[in-house]
């Protein structure tokens, strides 16, 4: 065999066969934005584009400035973050010491991700998102996230979610931010793929 090839058993007693590696499914890193001091938005604007068909952010570590925050996300399209109420979501919570709840909303300015993010000092928030296919110019694009965080001081929460920018124009980034206050820390990484 050669470099980037894999051994493939052709069943019992044949001989196995060197083939190319199928490359199904893989992600691929394509930038790592690491917050270590406070910032009011982390944007990424670069590597959101027709290269791969879905694209994931995930977020380790996240830390918030402003206790009782909702963590919230917007989009770029042609380089530019779009403000208009343009966007709907929905999520469920389930939190360790409360009633489960649903939240939605449509035509708004903002995807709301969550509800009452924690800044105690050991609190932290955690999550991925997929994106799909944002540089089509025919249907909305969608996102799915899944979050785990601080809640309410000692408590944690998950968030099981869906949004989309009700438009057609071709996503090109996007925008992580608190309803108040800094982002103090985190590590945000995009894969394609």
């Amino acid at each position: 065999g050669s470099s980037g090839q894999v051994l493939t058993s052709a069943g019992a007693g044949a001989v196995p066969t060197f083939s190319d590696a199928a490359g199904g499914g893989s992600l691929v890193l394509l930038s790592t934005a690491t917050v270590s001091s406070g910032v009011s938005e982390v944007d990424i604007t670069s590597n959101i584009d027709s290269t791969y068909k879905n694209y994931i952010v995930e977020i380790t570590n996240m830390h918030i400035a402003t206790n009782d925050q909702e963590f919230r996300m917007r989009f770029f399209q042609g380089g530019s973050v779009d403000t208009g109420s343009v966007y709907d979501y929905a999520f469920q919570r389930v939190q360790n010491n409360a009633t489960n709840n649903f939240t939605n909303s449509s035509n708004v300015a903002q995807i709301q991700l969550n509800a009452a993010t924690s800044s105690a000092s050991d609190a932290g928030l955690n999550g991925r998102f997929y994106i799909a296919n944002p540089a089509s110019t025919t249907f909305n694009t969608h996102v799915k996230y899944d979050l785990n965080y601080g809640i309410d001081g000692d408590n944690v929460a998950m968030i099981d979610g869906i949004a989309r920018i009700e438009e057609t124009a071709a996503v090109d980034g996007v925008r992580f931010y608190m309803g108040s206050g800094n982002i103090d820390a985190g590590i945000f990484k995009l894969y394609g793929v």
